[in-house]
């Protein structure tokens, strides 16, 4: 049923997937302005609440309620529907599934709801339209420790980061240490990716990362050189410096002394 709802009779839903919104972005405030200039055209996905039978719960479109208010609106277009907690958490999470703004962490409190529910991994992603092994995924950010939580919303260390370091550490104290220090040191996505590949081949400990990190004084954790064919090789600081001043020793370019080393060693090896 579609009807018109004053915005005073309008609450978000306990099982409205996203838990905080950011009303400081551009995004939101193009939104409010787009609203303020042609009004509401999707409407909000609302139902009746338990509490108050005056008042109705959004299950869908918060964001767009927020810009509402805040471009001065008094009421809002919404399809009223009768839904259960589980199929508000299931028609919530369907409709942000995959929007870029949507914070891991309530995306993973919402599957874990309903796998509390009595839902099953596969039955989560027949819903969803994904495989098991990605409603897994999803639910890694819930062992996340609190202050790496933080760090990722501060924008201090990225998501994928926080993810890789749960399967990384074995404490929660672990992945702080070791979320600290990047934050500390402001190594990139990239660099970081490329330590926890070295770190499980190697058998690493986080300590071990943590002296890493400490090491690169702002430089780099791991450089790059495209050679042979767009083969790219990579070296952590020291090695790096060490090859820079053999470089500047014999007067040759990078890519010319790897492609020496690389030939040496292949000779050397009976290639």
């Amino acid at each position: 049923m579609m009807k018109e709802i004053s915005l005073k009779d309008l609450c978000v839903s306990d099982c409205n997937v996203r838990r905080a919104v950011k009303l400081d972005t551009e995004d939101f405030e193009v939104l409010a302005g787009n609203i303020e200039a042609q009004s509401l055209i999707c409407p909000l996905v609302v139902r009746p609440s338990e509490d108050d039978k005056d008042k109705y719960e959004i299950v869908v479109g918060q964001r767009r309620y927020w810009a509402m208010k805040s471009a001065g609106a008094e009421k809002a277009p919404c399809i009223v529907v009768e839904l259960t907690d589980n199929e508000a958490i299931v028609k919530s999470l369907s409709e942000n599934l995959f929007r870029e703004d949507l914070d891991p962490i309530d995306r993973a409190t919402a599957v874990e709801r309903l796998h509390k529910a009595g839902y099953t991994r596969t039955q989560i992603g027949n819903m969803m339209g994904v495989a098991p092994a990605t409603i897994s995924s999803w639910l890694v950010p819930l062992r996340q420790h609190p202050k790496v939580t933080q760090l990722v919303r501060e924008g201090k260390i990225s998501r994928r980061v926080a993810e890789r370091l749960v399967l990384f550490t074995n404490t929660g104290e672990e992945q702080v240490a070791v979320a600290t220090e990047i934050a500390k040191a402001g190594v990139s996505d990239h660099d970081m990716q490329e330590v926890f590949r070295v770190a499980r081949k190697e058998g690493l400990t986080p300590a071990q990362v943590i002296e890493i990190i400490k090491k690169t004084e702002g430089e780099p954790v791991i450089k790059t050189v495209k050679t042979l064919n767009e083969c790219v090789v990579s070296f952590p600081p020291r090695m790096f410096k060490r090859m820079e001043a053999l470089c500047d020793e014999r007067g040759m370019k990078e890519t010319d002394l790897i492609r020496t080393a690389i030939k040496f060693y292949l000779e050397r090896e009976g290639y």
